[in-house]
């Protein structure tokens, strides 16, 4: 489908909203992929898996989806033969993998009750090994390795402790000498390049025998790690070395375990994608109050109770979002809608297109559930003002090319969406222009519905067989329009009422 399909029908705007829902970046990748599809059995098997998870999350246990991790960075670090992940994207791993374990248990009893998401989940792999070496080396508050990773690192780990003690008694016994001397700055034990020294003043540097290893900004301090110490500090840092090349070791080993069985993770993640999908798209129907609606291939569109979907969101179950009801592909083919400015014609637009692009992309639609949407090949939608500042053309120039675009790539499987057909000109020369494209849209049998004020093409209209008119109800005695659609009635555009309510002599 046409991207400026997307924007013309406010369907980026639904993308952006249904790209705050998902667990993971996992789910938002896909959202950003979603396009629609022709294939009705495909269509149906997606809004069924929308169907059934916000059957669980309306219904059914806490769904385990919690801790789900983008771990697609990883995956491809660790493709890379002798390359190892840190501690952090181990246990990123380890938290998606978690998840993946907990979906498969969570739905253990559960796969009859939900047969369409059981498929996505009959491929999700459990790798509950790696899982738990993972979390048995690695400390998930610090992401630390803990001591007992492996008998070397804990017997490296206890001689460091153990000659750290023996510094510091040391230090200690220093400090407590040096300090009753005035030779130090603070009675401190510091850390400079990983060896433990003193806080020495500096017109004692003299007196306190070592390696200066820093000094402060004023240079009043320097900080001096005491001969007597140095062996026992070379020690450790020698046990620090011996240190990072275990963790190292370890590290290789967790993540040669990952990639011994990389393939089947990526297998489970991109699963794992599709259910955080699936998942945004249950929320969305929620916020959306959405339904199901039936998939047809005999090209008919029937909306009942249909709301626009941004109007949705920002009422949620408010009346003042009046439902649309329409139907289209049987008795006719073109539906030609007029009314007053103002009175819900373009919305009318917008919710039909949206509603069918919605459901053609997998995703429930705020209509009642007896609603069936057709399989739409493409969307055409000429909607809003067309001026092209760019290419140097007036509305009118710009209407006519949306109007020659449309034609010349329409077939009987298409939606074809005009706002004010034929206007921007003589109304005359307007009003045919606009029959002659009806007269070709309706004989190729595409949907389509435009709106107008012109009376020509009403009048056309109710002369054509397969065009049908409609109209959005106004209150000729409040002078308020009342968004409801009424089927087989042109409307009028009341303008001489509406002006009259503002002030306007008839005179």
């Amino acid at each position: 489908m046409d991207n400026d399909v997307f924007e013309t029908l406010e369907f980026d705007k639904v993308i952006e909203h249904l790209s705050q829902l998902p667990i993971s970046r996992l789910g938002q990748k896909l959202i950003q992929q979603l396009q629609s599809h022709t294939d009705a059995s495909f269509i149906e098997r997606r809004l069924s898996e929308v169907t059934e998870l916000k059957a669980i999350l309306d219904y059914d246990d806490p769904f385990p989806l919690a801790g789900l991790q983008d771990i697609s960075t990883e995956i491809s670090k660790v493709r890379i033969g002798g390359t190892f992940l840190s501690t952090e994207e181990l246990i990123k791993v380890a938290q998606t993998l978690e998840v993946a374990r907990k979906i498969k248990s969570y739905f253990r009893e559960r796969m009859e009750k939900y047969p369409v998401l059981s498929n996505i989940i009959k491929r999700i792999l459990t790798f509950q090994p790696i899982e738990a070496e993972i979390e048995r080396c690695i400390d998930r508050s610090n992401y630390e390795l803990f001591d007992h990773a492996s008998p070397d690192l804990k017997r490296i780990r206890r001689s460091i402790q153990n000659n750290e003690e023996q510094i510091r008694r040391k230090l200690d016994a220093m400090l407590s000498t040096f300090s009753s001397k005035g030779y130090l700055q603070e009675n401190l034990i510091a850390v400079r390049n990983n060896r433990l020294v003193l806080m020495v003043r500096d017109e004692h540097r003299r007196k306190v025998r070592g390696i200066i290893h820093d000094q402060s900004a004023t240079g009043a301090t320097l900080f001096i790690e005491p001969l007597d110490t140095l062996e026992l500090n070379n020690k450790i840092r020698a046990l620090n070395i011996e240190e990072q090349r275990e963790i190292e070791r370890i590290l290789l080993l967790l993540s040669d375990r990952i990639r011994s069985q990389l393939s089947e993770i990526i297998e489970t993640v991109d699963e794992l994608a599709e259910i955080d999908f699936v998942y945004a798209k249950a929320q969305f129907s929620r916020q959306i109050m959405g339904e199901q609606p039936a998939i047809n291939s005999d090209h008919r569109l029937e909306i009942i109770k249909g709301k626009h979907p941004l109007l949705a969101l920002r009422y949620g179950a408010s009346r003042e979002v009046v439902p649309l009801d329409v139907t289209l592909g049987e008795s006719f083919h073109t539906l030609v809608i007029s009314g007053p400015n103002a009175g819900g014609k373009t919305v009318a637009l917008k919710t039909i297109g949206l509603l069918s692009l919605m459901a053609c992309c997998g995703m429930h639609i705020p209509a009642d559930p007896s609603s069936s949407i057709a399989v739409f090949e493409k969307i055409f939608a000429a909607i809003g003002d067309r001026q092209s500042l760019e290419n140097d053309l007036s509305t009118f120039s710009s209407h006519v090319a949306a109007l020659k675009a449309i034609t010349d790539s329409v077939n009987n499987r298409s939606l074809v969406l005009i706002d004010e057909i034929g206007s921007g000109t003589d109304p005359e020369e307007g009003a045919a222009l606009a029959v002659a494209v009806l007269e070709k849209l309706t004989s190729i049998g595409c949907l389509t519905v435009v709106s107008t004020h012109q009376g020509a093409i009403k009048v056309f209209a109710h002369e054509t067989s397969g065009i049908e008119n409609g109209s959005m109800e106004f209150d000729r005695e409040t002078l308020q329009p009342t968004y409801r659609f009424r089927i087989g009635i042109p409307g009028s555009s009341y303008a001489y009422e509406i002006a009259s309510r503002l002030g306007i002599s008839n005179d």
